[in-house]
Order: C-alpha cells, then sequence, then structure tokens
C-alpha cells in the first residue's frame, strides 16, 4: 500500500498529489513529486524529492532543501512478534524559517503526520494486508 506512491493521497491529508518521476522500480535514487498541504504560513509546497535509503517494507527517507528550510522524512516499518507491523513516520525540520514558524505549526503538522500514519493503517486494513493497532 505504501509503496504506491501515486495513491498516497487517498490516505494521506498531506498530499494533495504525488507523481513518479522515474520509471524503475523504487529505490535509491529514485524520484517522485508531491504537491503537499501543510497549511499556514506555509500553504501548498510543490517539491522534487529523491531516495536517500530505500528498503522494501523496511524503511524509505527523502531529503531536500527548499526555501532556507532542510527536510528529512523517514518511514520504518517494523514487525511485530504476533505478525502485524509498527508504522513510524519522522519527519525533520531545520532552519531559521522553521525555527521562526515552529510554535505556530507544530502541534497541527504532528497531527497531520499521525493522520497520514492511521490513514495508511486504516488504508491496509482494509485489503486484509493489516491491522490497524
Amino acid at each position: 500500500m505504501w509503496s504506491d506512491l501515486e495513491r498516497w493521497p487517498a490516505w494521506s491529508p498531506i498530499h494533495r498529489s504525488v507523481k513518479l518521476v522515474d520509471a524503475k522500480p523504487l529505490s535509491v535514487g529514485s524520484s517522485f513529486d508531491q504537491e503537499l498541504d501543510l497549511g499556514f504560513p506555509v500553504g501548498v509546497q510543490r517539491e522534487r524529492a529523491t531516495f536517500d535509503e530505500f528498503e522494501p517494507q523496511v524503511r524509505a527517507s527523502w531529503s531536500g532543501d527548499k526555501n532556507g528550510v532542510r527536510s528529512c522524512h523517514v518511514w520504518r516499518f517494523e514487525s511485530t512478534p504476533d505478525g502485524g507491523t509498527r508504522v513510524h513516520n519522522v519527519e525533520i525540520f531545520v532552519g531559521t524559517t522553521i525555527g521562526l514558524v515552529k510554535p505556530l505549526v507544530a502541534k497541527r503538522w504532528n497531527g497531520l503526520f499521525q493522520r497520514a500514519v492511521a490513514g495508511l493503517i486504516a488504508a491496509t486494513a482494509g485489503t486484509g494486508r493489516g491491522q490497524p493497532r
């Protein structure tokens, strides 16, 4: 479910659109364009992301630098003893700009990223490929 990037907007409240740039299978170096809606004061952002790490069903990460804000996004999938999967979704922002807006956005953005995990779990549970936790 997660590796079907172009379907992210169906379960992620952050994504308006995602489009693969490369025709090859997902791997380190693969790129995708995403349109993100993070709300005030950032609004809608468009960016090209390139995978720095990609290990199917284990982890994926990408990083970028735009408008003075550096970011790193990491998804990690951890098998649990009962056959389920624990999902970790971490976004790190660094820079003067983010330092200035953090008090305005931190709680809301954390909620958006948590809703993305919940949306992925719900979508996966609907396919019979996972159980919500």
